[in-house]
């Protein structure tokens, strides 16, 4: 029989306890590395899971770019096509040209080669179109002169056409005239209208439709201006003094009898208004002093439907009936008197002037010289169209 004393019975307790707690321990440790592991394959998939996730995300952004790279395959094919077209026609045309051009050497080389008198033909042909494109130049040179003085009218129009407008700024000759004469305290500052201006022996007077008598006006009093449809000026020695004085945007007849004005001046009194137009021994002078000619006169009155022009005595008729051939129409013109016609004047230049004005009756007072030639010439002139005339008078 075998005897185990007591330490060595503790120890085998010892030992078996501390065996236990050891495999505790362990037990302990492994569900310890088990939890981790269980933990970190969760959190492993939660991450495969999310990548998983932005991957399809990335394949669908993927699948949009393919197919915006499609569309805009188709629309670049669009577009290369369309360029391809155009060059295509470009290429037509370049070629359509060097065609007309392949054309036209040929034709020049053949004309070349053509008999002298053929030859001669194509070149006076040619000759006569150059002729033609410089007439046509001419006509666009002189409208663009003509375009050119419009410009210059507009920009000289007076601003009092606004003060006639406003009733507070106007009056008639029944609100000023007292006593038989005008007031000029009530005239003051004030646009004055009349039907009629008229200056002669130093004095001017001015009067309405239906008046028996004149009433005289003097500019040296008050700040007033007038407005007249009808101007009549004899022997004036500076009317530039009170051209200032007047709004002519309404006159429509116009005598000037012997006096010397500057072209500013006739132009502001003429207008585009004039039915009625009398120049009567008229000197009118541009700004360096050198008379204007009579074509630039007219053309300052297109509108005119009379119109009376009496020549000085020594004035070159040939000239002035070019210039009267040159112009342009005047398409209301229905009654032209032209006074103390001297020798020089070419009736059958003149009557081209006359057919050009469709409306137009004349009459051409001439001088005791040149009366009997005149007449003579006339015989041998066609007849103007029922309603016109040219009839030739002796001046007195």
């Amino acid at each position: 029989m075998v005897t185990v004393s007591n330490q060595a019975c503790k120890d085998v307790i010892q030992k078996i306890v501390e065996s236990q707690k050891a495999t505790k321990q362990k037990e302990t440790d492994l569900e310890q590395i088990l939890s981790k592991m269980v933990l970190d394959g969760e959190i492993r998939t939660k991450d495969f899971e999310e990548k998983i996730e932005q991957m399809k995300i990335a394949q669908n952004e993927m699948q949009k770019k393919i197919k915006e790279f499609e569309q805009k395959e188709v629309e670049s094919k669009d577009q290369i096509d369309t360029k391809s077209f155009q060059v295509e026609l470009l290429k037509l045309n370049v070629k359509e040209k060097d065609d007309k051009i392949n054309y036209l050497k040929q034709k020049l080389e053949g004309a070349n080669r053509l008999p002298p008198a053929q030859n001669e033909h194509d070149r006076q042909r040619i000759v006569q179109l150059e002729a033609k494109m410089a007439e046509y130049e001419a006509k666009i040179a002189q409208m663009n002169r003509e375009k050119d003085e419009l410009k210059a009218k507009i920009q000289e129009l007076p601003e009092e056409n606004a003060e006639l407008l406003d009733p507070t700024q106007t009056c008639d000759l029944a609100d000023v005239i007292v006593n038989g004469e005008i007031d000029y305290k009530r005239l003051n500052g004030k646009v004055l209208l009349v039907d009629s201006l008229h200056y002669s022996d130093r004095k001017w007077s001015v009067k309405n439709a239906g008046d028996k008598d004149s009433t005289l006006i003097s500019f040296e009093n008050s700040g007033f201006q007038i407005s007249p449809h009808e101007l009549y000026v004899a022997n004036h020695q500076n009317l530039s003094s009170v051209i200032d004085r007047m709004i002519s945007n309404n006159i429509e007849e116009l005598t000037l009898f012997r006096i010397s004005i500057p072209f500013s001046v006739y132009k502001k009194l003429t207008g585009n208004n004039i039915v009625s137009l009398l120049l009567d021994n008229v000197i009118v002078n541009d700004v360096n002093g050198i008379k204007v000619g009579i074509d630039k006169l007219w053309k300052e009155v297109k509108n005119v439907k009379i119109l009376i022009h009496e020549f000085s005595d020594g004035e070159a008729m040939s000239e002035i009936v070019q210039k009267l051939v040159e112009l342009e129409p005047f398409p209301n013109l229905d009654r032209l008197y032209l006074k103390n016609i001297q020798d020089g004047f070419d009736l059958q230049a003149f009557y081209q002037f006359l057919k050009k004005n469709t409306k137009v009756a004349c009459t051409l007072y001439c001088s005791t010289k040149s009366f009997k030639q005149m007449k003579e010439a006339q015989k041998g002139m066609p007849k103007l169209p029922t309603g016109r005339y040219l009839e030739i008078d002796e001046y007195q």
